[in-house]
């Protein structure tokens, strides 16, 4: 009954951008969709479908003097909703598997959050550390959907240190 839903709404959604005069070779791609639990209702049953692609926002950040790209949140990759939990060593190999990083770079922070209601992400943040000591600004943000390991915010605030 879900998948049926959705189906539903993906091809009256696709109609509609082909009224609008937007054409795809798939436009499913550009329909994400995901049903709720069927619900009863005095004429039968009904399923919630949430779409989310119509909403999403995606943000990039530049560094102001050099035009350098700093980091990105794409919203819409903290769906489907989900309420699962990493261990530390978990996300942190799934995180490795996604973003380079430096040598010099050490795990420092580790945490849940709630990116939006009911979808609990895996935030991992890791300094920059030279010759044991650390530099002060520097750090790789890496927030990760734990269902689909899919990047849902980076940053990287990394410079090369230089000492005579």
């Amino acid at each position: 009954m879900k998948e049926q839903a959705v189906e539903l709404v993906r091809k009256l959604l696709a109609r509609r951008l082909a009224r609008a005069g937007i054409s795809s070779s798939n436009p499913a791609a550009l329909i994400q969709c995901e049903a709720d639990k069927p619900q009863p209702y005095p004429g039968g049953w009904q399923v919630p479908v949430h779409t989310w692609r119509q909403w999403s926002e995606a943000r990039i950040k530049l560094d102001a003097d050099s035009g350098e790209f700093i980091g990105y949140a794409v919203d819409r990759y903290a769906d489907p909703v989900t309420r699962t939990e990493l261990t530390r060593e978990q996300a942190e190999a799934l995180a490795r598997g996604v973003v380079a990083l430096p040598e010099d770079a050490e795990l420092d922070h580790f945490q849940h959050v709630e990116w939006a209601p009911s979808r609990r992400l895996v935030e991992l943040e890791w300094r920059h550390m030279h010759r044991g000591l650390r530099v002060d600004g520097d750090r790789i943000l890496v927030v990760l959907h734990p269902d689909t390991h899919r990047i849902v915010e980076f940053e990287r605030y990394w410079r090369v240190v230089r000492l005579p």
